[in-house]
């Protein structure tokens, strides 16, 4: 259950919700699910990652990663 309605919490909750195996593709689930325009940056142990739609676009989604380096 929801407990905040801020853009990250909805997002991560999104993220954990998605069947998929593999975080990009999890990642990317939960991005097809959000409406509107956004650009975002996410950064894990072992990506960073980023995405943009923008306001008109087709709802398709694609995430571009690269290794974080320390």
């Amino acid at each position: 259950m929801m407990q905040s309605t801020t853009d990250t919490e909805v997002i991560l909750h999104l993220v954990a919700q998605s069947k998929r195996s593999r975080f990009i593709e999890r990642y990317i689930d939960a991005l097809r699910t959000i409406e509107g325009a956004y650009a975002l940056v996410s950064l894990t142990n072992k990506k960073l990652i980023g995405a943009a739609i923008h306001a008109g676009s087709a709802r398709s989604c694609s995430a571009n990663s690269t290794a974080a380096r320390s």
